[in-house]
């Protein structure tokens, strides 16, 4: 698994936060913030959970649209590693995930899996 340990470090420098969660999914490091995905770093890009509301903003702000198996995953968005190698830029492109996630109802924690912290 590719995985950046840097990037993963300035991420949760950046959130701070103890109500981030780490998980091992998408080829690196997933973060989550009440059981759903704020974005995932691997070695080349980021993934980013926009929201739809957000998706054609964070398009224009030089994203590409996230594809599965073909299919385009609005709200969902990558980020390539250039243009987050500077920290306000980072923290541009989290604030805007969390602004989304935070929208969202909290998961429930499925029985026998409690959360990595």
């Amino acid at each position: 698994m590719a995985v950046d340990e840097a990037l993963n470090e300035r991420v949760r420098q950046l959130l701070g936060d103890r109500d981030i969660v780490e998980k091992r999914m998408f080829s690196g490091t997933c973060f989550l913030l009440n059981g759903h995905m704020l974005c995932a770093v691997n070695r080349e890009r980021m993934m980013f959970r926009v929201g739809r509301d957000q998706n054609q903003t964070a398009l224009e702000r030089g994203a590409t649209q996230v594809e599965m198996r073909g299919r385009a995953m609005s709200g969902f968005v990558w980020v390539e590693r250039e243009r987050l190698n500077r920290t306000p830029a980072l923290r541009r492109w989290l604030e805007m995930a969390r602004k989304h996630v935070e929208t969202m109802p909290a998961k429930q924690v499925k029985r026998g899996k409690a959360p990595v912290k």
